[in-house]
């Protein structure tokens, strides 16, 4: 039998960008949900609307590839920090500059459209 730890040791480069990926449309449907008020039995429906708008609608747009490219960057330092280190560093640490990244390219391009 194939030992959990050593499936999750086999994939774990899949695990942060899977949590970036499902964290960016619960970010905006927090957000949504805060600024408009909105009850918190609508928060499927305001995901999949965010996921829509922002990883679907907006696919083909010069922000979203700038907000892919710059969170997969950063994704990419995290891996390079957490190299032979333990399983769970591996997995937090890429995570964590992922979503970082994400939150500095959302800034970024706000300011590039606010000139």
């Amino acid at each position: 039998m194939v030992n959990a730890k050593e499936i999750i040791e086999k994939m774990w480069w899949v695990i942060p960008p899977m949590a970036v990926l499902f964290g960016i449309p619960l970010f905006h449907t927090y957000r949504e949900i805060l600024t408009f008020g909105l009850p918190i039995s609508s928060f499927v429906d305001i995901y999949i609307k965010c996921a829509y708008l922002y990883l679907v609608k907006g696919f083909f747009s010069f922000a979203t590839w700038f907000i892919i490219i710059s969170t997969s960057v950063s994704i990419c330092i995290g891996y390079y920090i957490t190299m032979k280190r333990s399983l769970s560093l591996r997995i937090t640490i890429p995570t964590i500059t992922g979503f970082f990244g994400y939150l500095t390219s959302l800034l970024l391009v706000a300011m590039i459209y606010a000139i």
